[in-house]
């Protein structure tokens, strides 16, 4: 008949100045909320920030900045804990993990979680990721002139079975061309 059926599940925000204590606030969060017929049983962590802004956690410190390497949010062990303490209760887990040591952090804790609640038949979690190191293009030259991100280093097994990789610029490439938005994506 045509009819999209959509299904949504929302998100809770895990609170970067508290520790493992809130997982059971998160649970009784989402048991209220599913008595009102909204399913929860999500939390989205924020582990870095962003490499314009060098807030990106990386292995590496920043090429402009000597010794900085940005910072984490979350303690690793911390995230660790949490990570299986949800996944253990069957949330699943979002993070928000830009810069390769985010990432690498991030997948430890999925490593911990899978080992302790084993394989799961849909996600552990989701995780955006990007490595912040660039390859030059061949011939190339310019400030501009990289290529697309190189992931290196990180053992296939220890991935999410699920991965979801934000696409951001894609839209601003096209209008800075004077295209519509949704060009970029296609672009993209």
């Amino acid at each position: 008949n045509g009819t999209l059926k959509g299904h949504v599940r929302l998100a809770l925000a895990w609170d970067a100045k508290r520790g493992v204590e809130q997982v059971a606030d998160l649970i009784a969060a989402a048991d209220n909320l599913a008595a009102a017929g909204v399913s929860a049983k999500s939390v989205k962590f924020l582990l870095d920030g962003v490499p314009a802004q060098r807030t990106a956690a990386l292995i590496e410190p920043y090429s402009d900045m000597p010794g900085f390497k940005g910072d984490l949010h979350i303690e690793p062990a911390v995230l660790k804990d949490a990570v299986t303490r949800l996944d253990g209760e069957g949330f699943q887990v979002h993070i928000h993990a830009i810069g390769d040591q985010a990432v690498r952090t991030a997948l430890d804790a999925f490593t911990q979680a899978r080992g302790k609640n084993g394989a799961k038949e849909g996600d552990v979690g989701n995780i955006g990721f990007y490595h912040v190191g660039f390859e030059p293009l061949p011939g190339a030259s310019g400030s501009g002139a990289r290529g697309p991100p190189v992931i290196e280093g990180i053992d296939p097994e220890r991935v999410p079975r699920h991965v979801a990789c934000v696409m951001d610029g894609n839209g601003r490439w096209a209008q800075a061309r004077g295209l519509a938005r949704t060009d970029g994506h296609t672009e993209g």
